[in-house]
């Protein structure tokens, strides 16, 4: 259930972004910063994305070290979770707002788990800010 959910999102997220992004692919290493720069800022709807990303690629960096990639695979459950309260208050939301009483939404922020990230490789391509 909670893999089809973000399937779901990542359909939903990923289709915009392909348009705009001119079939842009990430390497590796960019899809790792990615995902470390989603997770330290606590982005789960992008730590989703990007981590459901990389775990479909199983770079060498993830298939090599169990670890990292038990860590990757918390870090999305993490995020799913998130996506999962998220559509819960709203679900909660819509109910309420029938009875004319707004709802909000508080008390869902919490810290992804820790993942300890590869050392980035100084020569990787940063990925350029538009």
């Amino acid at each position: 259930m909670k893999y089809a959910m973000v399937l779901v999102v990542v359909t939903l997220l990923a289709a915009p972004l392909s348009v705009l992004a001119d079939d842009r692919r990430f390497s590796d290493d960019q899809l790792i910063q990615l995902v470390q720069d989603t997770s330290e800022r606590g982005d789960y709807v992008y730590v989703a994305v990007h981590t459901s990303a990389l775990l479909e690629r199983n770079p060498p960096a993830v298939a090599n070290n169990p670890t990292f990639r038990n860590q990757l695979d918390a870090l999305l459950m993490w995020a799913i979770d998130r996506l999962e309260e998220d559509r819960k208050t709203a679900n909660r939301a819509r109910s309420a707002s029938s009875d004319g009483v707004g709802v909000l939404q508080a008390g869902l922020s919490s810290l992804p788990p820790r993942v300890d990230f590869p050392t980035k490789n100084p020569k990787a391509e940063r990925i350029k800010k538009p």
